[in-house]
């Protein structure tokens, strides 16, 4: 008996040992595999990932990493799935709850993200990630002023984070606030965030002072936008366009419209704005007989510097608080 008890516990032994050294192996993989992801080397750190998982597949780091680049392959079910085995291998590691939740996010998958939101806070309350996260959820859900609570949470604890104030301000514009959306960018500049000088931003900033009744810095906001969007982004040079047709800059949004038909000629959205400004180029006056025309439609923006709109301060909308630091 003593013999066979002597002899279990030698294998025993033997097995630990040998786990211990495929982690060790696992983990060498996986840290190569880590330097990989951060230079971008998608194919190599898949490759070493996997490696890793073969030794050990309680290797966390490998499922995080594997995930990671499933991830930037749009493969984001099977990431997902590996961001949960890293989840739960770490012991309920608050960062890596929310950036499942991401994934499951991107998926479609809002239920179950605003699950790990809820679970990442459960184990860190000023987790600025998971608040972010779970305004997004929110956001989705049509529940605009608990997704307005859960970003300025995110914001209190971090509070430099341009696509929480972006998607922020939009919301304040959606809902007729535009004094609260500015005062929202305002503190971008303050804050020396490199992602207000973006063309989103502008495009919200000059919306916002469209709807106070400030067409002339709209208009320069908007060309700002349509400078650094340069054609690049379909959806933002069309919302463009619309706004700079509402405030009457007719060459400015024919030449945004002409944007987006040009590669993307069938869009429902863009033909209904170009109804719609032909009709205003038919009601234009004409000037000694001559009707006054604008660029055709496939007219592009001259590059260029636009002169920056002065910095304004939002003092002068005293109902605008700023987000909370």
């Amino acid at each position: 008996m003593v013999v066979i008890c002597f002899n279990v516990g030698c294998r025993s032994l033997v097995k630990n040992q040998q786990k211990q050294m495929a982690l060790k192996t696992a983990r060498q993989f996986s840290l190569r595999g880590a330097d990989a992801l951060q230079q971008h080397k998608y194919s190599d750190a898949e490759a070493l990932f996997s490696e890793s998982l073969r030794h050990s597949p309680t290797d966390e780091r490998a499922h995080w990493g594997l995930a990671e680049v499933l991830y930037q392959r749009g493969e984001c079910q099977n990431a997902a799935q590996h961001m949960n085995e890293a989840a739960k291998m770490s012991g309920s590691n608050p960062d890596l709850m929310v950036r499942l939740g991401e994934m499951q996010y991107e998926s479609g998958m809002i239920d179950q993200a605003i699950i790990q939101a809820d679970m990442a806070l459960a184990n860190d309350w000023q987790h600025a990630k998971a608040w972010e996260l779970r305004g997004r959820v929110l956001e989705k859900r049509g529940l605009a002023d608990e997704a307005i609570e859960a970003y300025h949470r995110s914001l209190m604890s971090q509070p430099n984070n341009p696509a929480v104030q972006i998607s922020l301000a939009s919301i304040y514009q959606e809902q007729g606030r535009p004094q609260r959306a500015l005062a929202t960018l305002e503190r971008m500049s303050d804050l020396q965030n490199p992602e207000y000088d973006k063309a989103n931003t502008w495009l919200l900033k000059g919306a916002a002072l469209a709807s106070l009744g400030e067409a002339e810095e709209s208009r320069t906001c908007l060309r700002e936008a349509s400078v650094r969007a340069n054609g690049q982004d379909v959806q933002l040079c069309l919302k463009l366009a619309k706004l700079q047709a509402d405030l009457g800059d007719l060459a400015d949004a024919r030449a945004n419209l002409g944007l987006v038909l040009s590669q993307d000629p069938g869009n429902q959205a863009a033909l209904l704005v170009q109804q719609h400004l032909e009709q205003k180029f038919l009601n234009l006056p004409s000037h000694g007989g001559a009707i006054v025309r604008t660029p055709k439609i496939n007219t592009i923006p001259v590059s260029g510097s636009v002169v920056p709109l002065q910095q304004r301060s939002v003092n002068q909308y005293p109902d605008a608080p700023l987000v909370p630091n």
